[in-house]
């Protein structure tokens, strides 16, 4: 446990865009309480990753939001194919 105060001076925005999401749902209200706005933006990324949210921490909008990676969308193209071509009664 680290005291709420500490948390708020010792993780900028970037440090916690990088937590984990047990990481990010471990944070106390009492450390929530004494995040700036763009921390707490960067605490509801890491627990919310799904949401279009472009941000960047200097305070300007980036444009596209973060998405699947090319490699992670082919993958899941190829076992959608073979299922289909596999099991086509399914």
């Amino acid at each position: 446990m680290m005291p709420h105060k500490k948390f708020a001076v010792t993780f900028d925005p970037e440090a916690i865009a990088m937590l984990s999401y047990d990481q990010a749902v471990a944070v106390t209200k009492e450390q929530l309480a004494e995040l700036s706005e763009v921390q707490r933006t960067a605490l509801a990324l890491v627990l919310t990753p799904w949401e279009d949210r472009p941000i960047d921490f200097r305070g300007r909008s980036l444009g596209l939001a973060p998405s699947h990676s090319p490699g992670c969308l082919t993958v899941g193209l190829l076992m959608l194919l073979l299922t289909v071509l596999l099991c086509p009664d399914t």
